[in-house]
């Protein structure tokens, strides 16, 4: 069938993906699909929060995503559209061993800064790193921070039932429906590169 019909037509109608895998922003081969990522690596989690709980409103998602040599890894995507509960799930991975020296990221604009507040309220989580994070320009832009790397196949995905989505979602960037996991991973790359460049008054590191 497919050597038989237009490739847009193909990927349209037989795999559900009404855009081209290739000649994008990011395309579907940009991204390498790993078991486990290396040790040693730090990583930075940014949540990227709606407010929106209708069926076209974006997720809230947050992740870990760090840096080793010149690959960039992200691992353990946490996708949810309510925010309560997306929340409380956040809080329990902050706590959690396996997030023992994540650096959490809140955006420091509009209802986010309350959220930011309430977690430095919560004295459960006093020796767990946060960050507000301010961000520079716009989703595109911010993109380009790490898209690169993606073509140069530096972007490693650890395996996990998000890869699927992620990788649909990155290859329609920016005019697809969704760009929230495409957010966090900005986000959590911008964290990457200002978390020890910030000075005290920007930090908030209880460790």
């Amino acid at each position: 069938i497919a050597a038989n019909i237009e490739d847009f037509e193909f990927v349209s109608q037989y795999q559900q993906m009404p855009r081209l895998s290739i000649g994008g922003f990011f395309d579907d081969g940009d991204f390498q699909i790993i078991d486990k990522a290396p040790d040693g690596i730090r990583w930075y989690a940014y949540m990227d929060l709606a407010l929106g709980e209708s069926e076209t409103s974006d997720f809230n998602v947050t992740g870990a995503v760090g840096l080793q040599g010149e690959n960039l890894y992200i691992r353990d995507m946490l996708v949810e559209r309510e925010l309560e509960p997306f929340l409380v799930e956040v809080r329990r991975l902050m706590l959690s061993s396996a997030e023992a020296g994540t650096v959490w990221g809140v955006e420091d604009v509009a209802f986010q800064k309350l959220v930011f507040n309430n977690f430095m309220r919560d004295p459960t989580l006093v020796r767990v790193e946060i960050m507000p994070v301010k961000p520079q320009g716009d989703k595109v832009e911010r993109a380009r921070a790490w898209r690169r790397r993606a073509k140069n196949k530096q972007v490693y995905l650890v395996r996990g039932a998000w890869n699927k989505n992620f990788i649909r979602q990155a290859a329609g960037f920016p005019k697809g429906r969704h760009d929230d996991m495409v957010d966090f991973v900005s986000g959590s790359v911008q964290m990457l590169a200002e978390g020890d460049r910030l000075p005290v008054s920007k930090m908030i590191d209880f460790a």
